[in-house]
């Protein structure tokens, strides 16, 4: 199928977003730090422990100043243990 209207050249448009890249990763975790995450994710009230991984990770590196993004994290939870 061809275009009725042919391409004119020129600019290229202003804004062209850039897409944000998923990777897989499979970690191999010892039944110490699984429990601490199932843990972690239970008092914040999240549901996924691959979100609570992200988060972690993603404040760790924001800490460390190889991240600029600022993370916006879950209000602790009103857990009384």
């Amino acid at each position: 199928m061809e275009d009725s209207e042919p391409k004119r050249p020129g600019r290229p448009p202003a804004f062209t977003p850039q897409r944000k890249g998923a990777y897989d990763m499979h970690l191999y975790l010892g039944a110490e730090i699984w429990t601490a995450l199932k843990d972690y994710s239970e008092e914040t009230g999240e549901l996924s422990l691959s979100v609570t991984v992200r988060r972690i990770v993603k404040a760790r590196l924001i800490e460390l100043g190889y991240v600029k993004q600022k993370v916006r994290l879950l209000p602790q939870s009103n857990k009384n243990p």
